[in-house]
């Protein structure tokens, strides 16, 4: 099955978090300080060392507190590049909307990564359920490489080879820095400052790894990782891969040994700072204006996301009571996965892998804090499939804001620290090929609308800030737009700043 490289380009919300710090004991089992058993030279890679002595448990965390969806499961663990050594991840295909594993380099960008339905199942007798048509099942395995830039031998030893499974049929590659995503030869205004360093390329030192889960339902173990020379084939223990420092579970996002903080400031600098937003006339429907991210996010997700930002001036009579936030949209048909009770799948026919809109609050020094998300499968749909989503900080919703009324009601003031709401987030994963309206038809850095009428067409919600007086129902749709996603002969934007 062919591997799915995406681009170190993808802008989609930082997902800056705090990882757990784990005890060496707890990392591995009890096991971990024992001598582990000797290798039975007629067994295979994973009889021999899928066993609490060689493998390492990723830490699992959640995106809450740095812009995040909070309804996923990230799985994560740093590693550093050493010649001789490669990473085997092993995990459970979850019961879920949505899986990927990543790899960052030390600027905390992607330099490669797979998605569920290009991940085959570990053995010829598991199923991957992310194939179109398959249901669920569980305890599938699925396993891959991490590649630190040294080729697995031919002939392993005796013991430890792993030619019965598909571990080495997906290699995601780290021990290169990122292609794309640089500043060298930039020649726009602002110009870059005096001393702005140049941009590292080449050989990768150092990272992370992660497992993104979203929607996920009943188990959601962590995945684990061990550590396989690439001489013999066979593995190390568990105790050796984190003495040598392939591995490190403490290690955090501000560290100055595993990570090159002066490349990721920069990046961030000149994402946010220097390269400017593409601006078209405003859209007259909206009253706010929709936008893809910068470039460069740390951590960024793989996917596409349009934002809008309130200022202190939108927020003030959304406190007081005076009014609400109102998205109108057509939602785009999404799958039935997952469901608790077995039976459902991907047709293959669906608009998106996945829908959410995230309501993100202050900025700290790992990134925007998530409030919460919505996840699509939350979203009411009147008879022409169109969701009104409105958003509550303060103000009383009249009584027939309800389901049976087509309205999606949010009530922010029940989430901790809703006054610090700062920017609201659309997130899209995975559009189908037949689906040209995505955020992801939205350049990078670019206002969504545009002089033929938006690159998202009738598919971008349509935002206002109406009194509950200003209500009805049932819901209204959004405004009529015409079906310009693929429009052509769209015009050159005007670069215009920081997005407000």
């Amino acid at each position: 099955m062919a591997l799915r490289q995406f681009s170190s380009r993808f802008a989609q919300s930082a997902l800056l978090f705090s990882f757990l710090s784990v005890s060496l004991g707890s990392a591995f089992g009890a096991e971990g300080n024992r001598p582990c058993p000797a290798i039975n030279t007629q067994a295979d890679f994973l009889t021999n060392f899928n066993n609490s002595c060689y493998t390492v448990a990723l830490n699992s965390g959640g995106g809450l507190n740095a812009s995040g969806d909070s309804n996923a499961t990230y799985d994560s663990i740093y590693y550093v590049v050493k010649p001789g050594y490669e990473i085997i991840l092993l995990g459970t295909y979850p019961n879920g909307r949505f899986m990927s594993v990543t790899v960052y380099d030390e600027h905390l960008a992607i330099t490669s990564s797979a998605i569920d339905q290009n991940i085959p199942p570990l053995l010829s007798t598991m199923s991957n359920p992310y194939e179109i048509g398959a249901v669920f099942q569980p305890n599938q395995l699925y396993g891959l490489t991490v590649s630190l830039g040294s080729p697995l031998t031919a002939t392993p030893a005796p013991g430890c080879s792993a030619d019965d499974t598909t571990i080495d049929q997906t290699v995601l590659n780290a021990s290169q820095i990122h292609s794309g995503l640089t500043w060298a030869n930039y020649t726009g205004t602002p110009s870059l400052p005096v001393g702005f360093p140049a941009h590292q390329t080449g050989a990768n030192s150092s990272g992370l790894l992660m497992v993104r889960k979203y929607l996920a339902i009943a188990d959601n173990t962590p995945e684990t990782v061990i550590v396989r020379q690439t001489s013999n084939g066979c593995a190390v223990p568990a105790t050796t891969a984190l003495k040598l420092g392939i591995l490190n579970l403490s290690q955090g996002l501000t560290s100055q040994t595993l990570l090159n903080q002066p490349q990721i400031a920069a990046h961030q600098e000149f994402s946010n700072q220097i390269e400017q937003l593409q601006c078209y006339n405003a859209d007259s429907n909206n009253s706010k204006q929709w936008f893809r991210s910068v470039d460069y996010i740390p951590l960024a997700n793989l996917g596409a996301s349009l934002d809008v930002n309130l200022t202190s001036t939108n927020m003030a009579p959304l406190l007081s009571g005076q009014q609400f936030i109102r998205l109108r949209f057509p939602a785009p048909s999404t799958p039935n996965i997952p469901c608790a009770n077995g039976g459902c799948t991907l047709t293959g026919n669906e608009d998106l892998r996945y829908y959410s809109i995230s309501f993100l609050g202050a900025t700290t020094p790992t990134g925007k804090t998530t409030l919460t998300s919505i996840s699509d499968t939350a979203f009411t749909q009147d008879p022409n499939g169109n969701v009104t989503m409105l958003i509550g900080l303060g103000a009383q919703p009249p009584s027939f804001v309800t389901p049976a009324n087509y309205y999606t009601y949010v009530d922010l003031t029940q989430i901790p620290n809703y006054t610090s709401l700062t920017r609201i987030e659309i997130r899209h994963l995975l559009p189908s090929g037949a689906f040209s309206c995505s955020n992801a038809n939205v350049p990078l850095f670019t206002m969504e609308y545009n002089n033929k009428g938006g690159f998202m067409g009738q598919y971008v919600p349509t935002f206002d800030f109406p009194t509950p007086a200003a209500l009805s129902a049932p819901a209204p749709p959004p405004p009529t737009r015409s079906n310009t996603c693929l429009a052509t002969g769209v015009a050159v934007p005007v670069a215009c700043g920081p997005p407000q």
